[in-house]
């Protein structure tokens, strides 16, 4: 980057660097303190640091060893289409006036009420789709039948939400889930598991990781002491 901008600058830097470095060796500078215990410590840290590096670069996990962690753990790449409905309700002790045209807005016991009778409904045979287009109060998945999205349990939802979701058989319909401001009742319509080459290069970091841990924590125990006089560091 230095070149591209300016060759010119970058060669005298260049030159200016070794000058100094010789001029400083001349004049001794690495034989005296501080400079000597500077160097000593920066190489110190450099080396230890650098091993550390090497050996997490030396971790290289094979693919028979991805594929038998992926065949292990596929609950993890689980994957879960949901339908939604929504149920709003007001989060202040009165509701406020609903807009010219708007339904009013549920109280959260009303809204209880409402979400706890169409999962009745829905469990004794009653339409989602229809149910959730005709009470839905979220207007995107309302239109669509329900339909909301396919989670992935490393995705970014309410741990709530997900834990309702991965506990749920494909065709199954959660209880009411408060959160903050609505009710959500969840329809898990498809299950499926990522497959291993979509996931490949999590395993392969999540191996490496796990190795690389393992490698450090014998590390640190080799390296544990035991403070026999603590009043010396008050």
């Amino acid at each position: 980057a230095a070149f591209k901008q300016s060759p010119q600058m970058a060669i005298n830097q260049l030159f200016l660097l070794d000058g100094l470095y010789n001029e400083a060796k001349a004049a001794k500078l690495d034989q005296e303190s501080p400079y000597k215990e500077q160097m000593e410590a920066f190489i110190r840290q450099f080396l230890a640091q650098s091993y550390v590096n090497d050996r997490n670069n030396r971790i290289v996990p094979t693919p028979p060893e991805e594929e038998a962690y992926y065949e292990k753990n596929k609950e993890r790449w689980e994957t879960a289409a949901i339908s939604v409905i929504q149920v709003n309700f007001s989060t202040s002790a009165t509701p406020p006036a609903p807009a010219a045209g708007a339904k009013p807005l549920l109280t959260e016991a009303q809204a209880k009420t409402k979400a706890e009778g169409l999962v009745k409904q829905i469990r004794a045979g009653g339409d989602f789709a229809a149910l959730a287009k005709a009470n839905s109060d979220d207007k995107d998945s309302a239109d669509q039948g329900g339909k909301y999205a396919t989670m992935r349990k490393a995705d970014k939802f309410a741990e709530e939400i997900k834990k309702a979701v991965f506990s749920l058989k494909q065709g199954e319909v959660s209880d009411p889930i408060r959160q903050n401001g609505y009710f959500f009742i969840l329809k898990v319509t498809e299950k499926n598991v990522q497959p291993f080459k979509d996931v490949r290069e999590q395993i392969f970091n999540q191996l490496k990781q796990e190795r690389f841990g393992v490698w450090m924590q014998e590390l640190n125990k080799r390296y544990q002491v035991k403070i026999e006089k603590p009043e010396f560091f008050k």
